[in-house]
């Protein structure tokens, strides 16, 4: 391994599967290793996001990011108010919300 922490994504979800198309994109971007949970909800979320946020350094948590996604756009939203108000510094995992491909979609239209 060329460098000291693995670029790790961990795809927190609302559907049981995860989206193929979300994971080839997350491999594409440089993520070397994608965790993925599927039937998040806003019950379950917290202890996944603390389990998260303190394996690594503060160093190495610069080398992990939180996507969370699925269909239902509603839990997503809520699963990343949760996620965000759970971090905290230096423990901040970058996070991409992406329900159903929409917000990133209407990215790229812009």
């Amino acid at each position: 391994m060329s460098q000291k922490y693995p670029n790790i994504a961990i795809f927190l979800s609302t559907d049981e599967y995860p989206s193929p198309f979300d994971i080839q994109l997350l491999y594409d971007t440089g993520i070397d290793h994608v965790i993925y949970y599927g039937k998040v909800t806003q019950d379950n979320c917290k202890q996944l996001i603390l389990d998260a946020m303190f394996p690594r350094d503060p160093e190495g948590i610069l080398h992990t990011i939180f996507w969370i996604g699925g269909t239902d756009a509603d839990s997503v939203i809520k699963i990343a108010e949760i996620a965000k108000k759970t971090m905290f510094k230096p423990f901040i995992i970058s996070t991409i919300v992406d329900p159903q491909g929409g917000y990133t979609t209407a990215a790229g239209l812009v």
